[in-house]
């Protein structure tokens, strides 16, 4: 393995170890040397990919909401109808596929209203997430799928809301209400007018 893979590996490692432990313990519980004996490393090695906890911390936010990105070899359900219907399945599947994410997120999330970085790094995901969903119900009305009065600046906030709010309550109360079923009335929502 070349220097640059091993200190990648590395620095994936202690964010593996970080995500687990904040998963298991939350936030209040995390060490970095707890983080650094996860990884299998010693505490100065940590300290050399992150100089501070902080630090760790940002970097966690970039890693946790990267597993959201798809890997486009997923294959849409059967329910998943228009670009609309693709956004919510594959941001759920991320939370379906992958172990604890709404409790790293929410941990992250609440430690970044006292952390500046932490928050800083939410709002550029958030902002990067927002303007995807916005070009894409863009493009969705401007071709006829959707309203053509859809503001589609405020339509990617109520979308992304959605989506995140759905992965909290439904990790409170997992039968409170069935996503697919109000992913598709959202869409129905935006997509009205259209259908006439």
């Amino acid at each position: 393995m070349a220097e640059g893979e091993l200190g990648d590996r590395r620095r994936l490692d202690l964010l593996e170890a970080a995500y687990d432990l904040t998963a298991e313990k939350g936030l209040a519980g995390l060490r970095t040397r707890d983080v650094a004996a996860r990884a299998k490393v010693n505490i100065s090695t940590l300290h050399y990919y992150f100089g501070t906890k902080q630090e760790l911390l940002t970097a966690l936010v970039n890693f946790a909401c990267a597993k959201f990105e798809p890997s486009g070899a997923e294959k849409h359900p059967a329910w998943v109808k228009s670009a609309l219907a693709a956004q919510f399945a594959d941001s759920w599947a991320a939370f379906e596929k992958t172990p604890h994410l709404e409790i790293v997120l929410e941990e992250l999330s609440v430690h970044s209203r006292q952390d500046a970085q932490a928050r800083a790094a939410f709002r550029e995901v958030y902002e990067a997430w927002n303007a995807g969903v916005e070009e894409l119900l863009g493009v969705e009305a401007g071709a006829g799928r959707l309203r053509s009065e859809l503001e589609p600046r405020l339509g990617a906030f109520i979308v992304t809301s959605f989506i995140i709010g759905a992965s909290v309550q439904l990790r409170v109360a997992p039968r409170a209400f069935d996503y697919v079923s109000a992913a598709l009335e959202l869409e129905r929502w935006a997509s009205s007018a259209a259908k006439k």
